[in-house]
């Protein structure tokens, strides 16, 4: 049956529909567009009007500005005209083609190209009058490549997308639209392998729609993404200035994809650590292109404060003895920035009779601060001065007579007789003072007769 033409009606709902193909590409003709784009048709030419009832027609366009030299547009219709012909139709003054109709069957609508020209003639078809009228496109694309198809409206989501390679075999994909940016990756073809994706000659668009009309404004092959997103990852909390932090930290990775886009149904968006050291974090995004980036990033964590110790800790030291005490300050992971820590160290007489308290903080690179407190006892005994005379006097007759005195008060101290004991100590500060100058030091002197108080 001859296709009638017909006067598309004025539409009120429009779907733009963008077709691309992802890819390193070698085209056999057809105009090169911005950003890599090669256009299949921009439907620039061959306006017309077709329709048909319970038929179907096919309409053979050449023109220089389509891919392979032409297009064959097709269009079935399995119902009556009682409500009026299925219609498609080519606006080249606007640079879109059209197709829908209001019968209460829905009309099928085919766009072909290189060597699917021709190809869709069956036994529910009319007889297809275009069979060997199409020119092999020869396109170079590989499995990472994808078919995108952009919708601004969708009215019927289905579409089937045919390839057809230099060995003229058919690998099929459906195409559930949504309104955006649809893609069909190489891959999704059933049964396509890298070679057969190196040489495709033929393509075809086909789906089905009532009204209202769908409208198709460019087919076009657009220059490979073969790069994977790239991620840009920050840390929150940031690291500090030693590039440590004291609590888990949450990388975002921030991917972007200059190509087809990123695809954030596959994409890691955030990673937080968990546990201490060195973590290693990743994550990986693919585009719409099927491409998949990866990325890693190591974050220094330590949540655990310095240790800080005294040792030994709460020792009593009598006045002739020596005192060493160390302070000591650790850290396992990140490390001691800074610290309070201070040794002890001398003889016990020169740091005081009595209970001294120590204290120390230290902090690591990470910012947690370890306290630590201690502390040791300096007494004095009868025989701990009775040993500094020893070791201070020159005369020993004398610093045995002064030994005498100290051992007598420390006995009366001891048997309760405190008044005893202050005497002899007395007797011992009066002895002491007429050595002063001559067998001892006046310092030393001093530092005796302070000590006797306490005993």
């Amino acid at each position: 049956m001859r296709a009638h033409p017909v006067q598309v009606r004025a539409l009120r709902r429009a779907i733009v529909l963008a077709v691309l193909v992802v890819g390193a590409i070698v085209a056999s003709a057809g105009p090169a567009a911005a950003s890599g784009m090669t256009v299949i048709d921009s439907f620039t030419s061959g306006s017309g009007s077709w329709g048909t009832c319970g038929n179907s027609f096919f309409v053979y366009q050449q023109d220089a500005s389509i891919l392979g030299g032409a297009r064959e547009l097709a269009l079935r219709d399995g119902g009556s005209c009682l409500r009026g012909p299925a219609q498609m139709s080519i606006d080249a003054a606007h640079g879109t083609a059209s197709w829908g109709g209001p019968n209460t069957y829905s009309p099928e609508q085919h766009f072909s190209y290189g060597t699917e020209i021709g190809t869709w003639a069956n036994v529910s078809w009319s007889p297809n009058p275009n069979g060997s009228k199409g020119t092999p496109l020869h396109l170079s694309l590989t499995l990472t490549d994808a078919v995108v198809i952009d919708m601004q409206q969708v009215n019927n989501p289905s579409m089937l997308i045919r390839l057809r390679d230099g060995h003229n075999q058919v690998y099929y994909a459906n195409a559930s639209l949504v309104v955006g940016t649809n893609l069909v990756p190489l891959s999704a073809f059933s049964g396509l392998t890298a070679a057969a994706a190196g040489d495709i000659d033929g393509i075809s668009f086909s789906g089905s729609n009532k009204n209202p009309t769908d409208v198709v404004s460019d087919f076009a092959i657009k220059a490979g993404d073969s790069d994977p997103p790239v991620a840009a990852p920050t840390e929150s909390p940031a690291a500090n200035g030693s590039g440590w932090n004291n609590s888990d930290v949450t990388v975002s990775w921030n991917w972007s994809d200059s190509g087809s886009g990123v695809d954030w149904s596959n994409c890691t968006p955030s990673s937080t650590s968990t546990g201490e050291g060195a973590i290693a974090l990743s994550a990986t995004c693919q585009d719409n292109a099927g491409n998949q980036g990866v990325a890693s990033v190591t974050v220094n964590v330590d949540k655990t404060a310095p240790i800080v110790a005294f040792s030994p800790d709460g020792q009593t030291y009598d006045v002739n003895d020596t005192v060493s005490i160390t302070c000591s300050a650790t850290d396992a992971l990140s490390g001691v920035a800074s610290s309070t820590c201070a040794d002890v160290s001398g003889p016990a007489w020169s740091l005081g009779v009595g209970t001294h308290d120590l204290t120390a903080t230290a902090t690591d690179n990470a910012g947690n601060t370890g306290t630590a407190s201690g502390s040791y006892t300096v007494k004095a005994t009868a025989n701990g001065v009775c040993a500094l005379v020893n070791q201070w006097l020159s005369k020993g007759g004398v610093a045995s007579s002064l030994c005498a005195k100290l051992q007598a008060a420390g006995a009366s101290r001891a048997r309760g007789d405190d008044n005893a004991a202050d005497n002899q100590l007395a007797a011992f500060r009066n002895a002491l003072d007429a050595q002063t100058g001559k067998s001892i030091s006046a310092d030393h002197a001093a530092t005796l007769a302070s000590l006797s108080r306490a005993l």
